[in-house]
């Protein structure tokens, strides 16, 4: 937790930083889950796996490693492609009505991601889009 500030910083900087730190929840880490913390972000840009696991963990009192494991484990939170063609983690919950939100305008179409792959299997769109 930062508790203390560069001397030099103005006092309005300080501020801001200050209230960042606290409405991310990185100064008060009050969440106990993964899934609290995912859902209360929305989803978690997970590209950057490790990170991505750090950034959630931040977020919560007793955050590990292993809890964050354990929740992808058990599916309590998923890694999707929801936010253009990276990763991110989201909750179950939330991850249908944030693909038919989003897919149509971040994610290229089928065509484009598979030409020249060879997939040819009728299903294979099925599996990406909703």
């Amino acid at each position: 937790m930062i508790t203390e500030f560069p001397p030099d910083l103005p006092d309005d900087n300080i501020d801001i930083i200050a209230s960042r730190l606290h409405n991310q929840h990185i100064s008060r880490p009050d969440f106990t889950t993964p899934v609290e913390v995912v859902q209360w972000l929305g989803a978690v840009q997970a590209q950057d796996y490790a990170a991505a696991k750090w950034a959630v963990g931040l977020r919560m009192k007793d955050g590990s490693d292993a809890a964050l494991d354990r929740a992808l484990a058990d599916g309590a939170i998923i890694r999707t492609h929801l936010l253009r063609p990276t990763w991110h983690f989201v909750s179950p919950a939330d991850v249908r009505w944030m693909l038919e939100l989003t897919h149509a305008a971040s994610m290229p179409p089928w065509p484009i991601i598979t030409a020249g792959l060879a997939w040819t299997h009728p299903y294979s769109s099925a599996a990406i889009w909703p």
